[in-house]
C-alpha cells in the first residue's frame, strides 16, 4: 500500500473539488477524521538539549532548541511551557517582534499511514532568543517543563482517547562556561618511557576528559592522530561541580600531546593542550617545524549564538574534520569561517 502524507491527502482533496464539489470535500474531510487514531501520549524521539550520563535532566543555554516528536497522524498537538500553551508560528520569528516563547513546526520527518503516526521536527523559540539586541540567557538553574499533549480529531474519541496524558521534558538552563584553573604536565619535555605527571582542576564543570593524543606517520609521509581517553568524569547530581586530579603515565614515542577538556552542563566547552617533545617521529612532517598549528572556526549550534572554537592540528582540514566528529549532532556544525561578518 502506498503511503500518503497528510499534506498529499489535502492537496489531492483540493484538486478534486471541481469534480466532487463542496459536499464531496466534506465527505473526504469527514473520512480523514473518522479514521484518525485515538489520542496517545506523544513520544519524544530526540531533544536538542544536552543530557549527561546518570542525569535525568536536559540542559541548554537558554536559546532556541528543537524536539523531534512522534504522535498520531492528522491529530492536533499542543505544547506547553510550565503549564502555559505556546503559540504556533508558521515561519521563523523576527527578533523583537514577539515577547513570549513560541514554537515552529519545521518539517514532517516521516508519515506512516499504516501505523497512523507522524514524526515531526519542532523548534522552540524561547522568549530570550526572541528579544531584540544581544542574547541574554535566563539565570543559571532556571527549570522549564515542556508538555506535549495530543488531541484526536476522531469524533468517536472521548476522555483520554480524545486528549492524551502529557509527555513532559524538563530543561534546565545552564549557560555558564567552566574554568580550567590548573593544567600542568611535568616534566614538560619528557623522554620516552619516563613517567609524566599531570595535574588538573576545573571549576563549574559538568564533565571533564583527560586524553593522550598519539601521532603516526603514514607510508605516504602524511600524519594521522588518534586520541585515547585517560580519564573521564561526570558530576552528578546537579549541573556543576569542581574536579581535581593527578595522573601519572609513561609517554611513548608516539605521544604528541596531553589534552584536557571541561564541559558546562549547557554545552559550553573549554580545553587546554600540552604539546610534548618526545623522541620519535615528528607530529606533523608536512609542516616546516614538525609542530601542530592552532586553527580557529565557528561553532554553530541550535539554541545558542555562534562561538569561535580553536583546535591544534597538522592541517586546517584535519582540525575541521576532528571538531565536526567531536560535535557530530543534528543540531551542531563547525564551519570554516569567522563567526561574525560575511
Amino acid at each position: 500500500m502506498e503511503r500518503w502524507t497528510v499534506k498529499r491527502l489535502l492537496v489531492a482533496a483540493i484538486l478534486i473539488i471541481p469534480l466532487v464539489g463542496c459536499p464531496g470535500l466534506t465527505q473526504i474531510a469527514q473520512g480523514i477524521a473518522d479514521n484518525a487514531p485515538f489520542a496517545k501520549p506523544p513520544v519524544i524521539v530526540k531533544v536538542g538539549a544536552r543530557q549527561w550520563d546518570g542525569d535525568p535532566e536536559h540542559y541548554n543555554r537558554g536559546g532556541s532548541f528543537e524536539f523531534i516528536v512522534k504522535h498520531g497522524l492528522a491529530n492536533e498537538l499542543t505544547i506547553k511551557e510550565n503549564g502555559i500553551d505556546l503559540a504556533r508560528v508558521s515561519s521563523p520569528p523576527v527578533p523583537g517582534a514577539l515577547a513570549n516563547t513560541v514554537y515552529l513546526p519545521v518539517e514532517d520527518v516521516a508519515n506512516d499511514t499504516n501505523a497512523q503516526t507522524t514524526i515531526r521536527r519542532i523548534r522552540i523559540y524561547t522568549k530570550e532568543s526572541l528579544a531584540a539586541g544581544p542574547f541574554v540567557p535566563p539565570p543559571d538553574g532556571t527549570l522549564r517543563t515542556y508538555s506535549f499533549v495530543e488531541r484526536s480529531i476522531n469524533p468517536k474519541a472521548m476522555g483520554k482517547d480524545l486528549i492524551s496524558d502529557p509527555t513532559d521534558i524538563k530543561i534546565r538552563i545552564w549557560a555558564r562556561t567552566p574554568v580550567i584553573a590548573v593544567f600542568t604536565t611535568s616534566p614538560s619535555n619528557p623522554a620516552t618511557n619516563v613517567p609524566l605527571t599531570i595535574n588538573w582542576r576545573a571549576n563549574d564543570a559538568k564533565k571533564i576528559e583527560l586524553l593522550e593524543r598519539l601521532g603516526f606517520v603514514k607510508p605516504d609521509g602524511t600524519s594521522e592522530e588518534r586520541e585515547s581517553v585517560i580519564q573521564s568524569n561526570v558530576f552528578n547530581p546537579g549541573p556543576a561541580g569542581s574536579f581535581d586530579g593527578t595522573k601519572t603515565l609513561n609517554v611513548t614515542p608516539t605521544t604528541t600531546a596531553i589534552v584536557f577538556r571541561a564541559w558546562g552542563a549547557g554545552g559550553a566547552m573549554v580545553s587546554d593542550y600540552q604539546e610534548l617533545m618526545v623522541s620519535g617521529p615528528v607530529a606533523c612532517p608536512q609542516n616546516a617545524n614538525g609542530r601542530k598549528i592552532w586553527f580557529t572556526f565557528c561553532l554553530e549550534c541550535t539554541g545558542r549564538p555562534p562561538e569561535g572554537i580553536s583546535e591544534p592540528a597538522c592541517t586546517e582540514a584535519d582540525a575541521l574534520a576532528r571538531l565536526n566528529r567531536f560535535y557530530k549532532s543534528e543540531f551542531c556544525e563547525v564551519k570554516n569561517k569567522a563567526c561574525f561578518g560575511p
